[in-house]
């Protein structure tokens, strides 16, 4: 075995992360202080929890939406601004009817993101048993445990079109 390589700062960019569960992360940042390095095999170990930012733009959210189909809802479209994700998208109840979400996301525990109804309305009523039957299926929207690299969610923020998350690498 040879001898770890020492690194004063370790920086990464990971871009188009697509998880398990179908959703692409844009990107994925990762910036250290010191690090040790071993070469065969390869590892990182930090001395001490790197600063992570994880962004998801609302294309990809929409594009995950559509994929998962919640509820049968489909022409999903996402807006992510005011710390609000706005859904809109439509169901099918013997007519196409257009139906639209408000949402805020949460940390659960550190290790996922959770969606969270505010409001939802279709024409002619509230829906938000309609909707919030299918949050199960959509959350947790985000899990570290997809991650390739182990890490603690700190905060949300949702704005400008981007979800974006701050949390610590504990490699």
């Amino acid at each position: 075995m040879s001898e770890p390589i020492s690194l004063q700062r370790f920086h990464a960019v990971a871009e188009q992360l697509k998880l398990p569960m179908g959703l692409v992360v844009d990107e994925l940042t990762i910036d250290t202080g010191s690090a040790n390095a071993e070469t065969d095999p390869f590892s990182l170990k930090l001395e001490s929890p790197g600063a992570v930012v994880v962004r998801i733009g609302e294309t990809n959210v929409r594009n995950y939406l559509e994929t998962l189909k919640p509820g049968g809802l489909r022409d999903f479209s996402v807006s992510c601004r005011e710390g609000m994700i706005f859904v809109k998208a439509t169901a099918r109840i013997l007519l196409d009817v257009p139906v639209t979400a408000q949402c805020k996301l949460v940390i659960d525990d550190g290790e996922r993101l959770n969606v969270e109804l505010v409001e939802a309305q279709v024409v002619g009523g509230d829906a938000k048993r309609l909707v919030e039957g299918q949050i199960n299926r959509v959350n947790p929207i985000f899990n570290v445990a997809d991650m390739p690299i182990a890490l603690i969610l700190d905060s949300v923020a949702v704005n400008d079109g981007f979800v974006i998350l701050h949390g610590r690498a504990t490699l």
